[in-house]
């Protein structure tokens, strides 16, 4: 299923938590098949050149809005990969990202698909 509404916001909570915001109500995003392409893909819509997922130990509070989201990785914003819309759902762990910014990462030897990891870019920390 696409989902595509007026009004839908995403931010990135300071912990790499995916936060959705619909009908004036922040919630969350699933990391049910969520990987590294579905990081990338939302990382680049935010400006980043790239994201790779991030796995929380406890889940967040809030309604969960989307679902099982699953992209291809040439998609331009998450809204156009297919996932499931989940309104009023809590029951799942949160989709995370760590997004790469131009100044600081660059991929090495880039890798694709649930078995990228973050040892995949080079970044520097000053």
């Amino acid at each position: 299923m696409l989902f595509f509404a007026e009004g839908v916001k995403f931010r990135v909570d300071d912990t790499g938590r995916v936060q959705i915001m619909f009908n004036g109500e922040w919630g969350r995003v699933c990391n049910s098949s969520w990987g590294n392409k579905e990081a990338g893909v939302f990382c680049r819509h935010q400006g980043y050149i790239d994201g790779i997922k991030k796995t929380f130990e406890k889940r967040s509070k809030g309604h969960v809005w989307m679902n099982y989201i699953e992209c291809d990785g040439t998609e331009k914003s998450i809204l156009e990969c297919l996932n499931t819309w989940t309104p009023g759902s809590d029951n799942c762990d949160d989709a995370g990202v760590t997004c790469l910014d131009s100044g600081k990462c660059k991929p090495l030897e880039y890798t694709t698909g649930p078995n990228a990891l973050i040892s995949d870019f080079e970044c520097r920390t000053s």
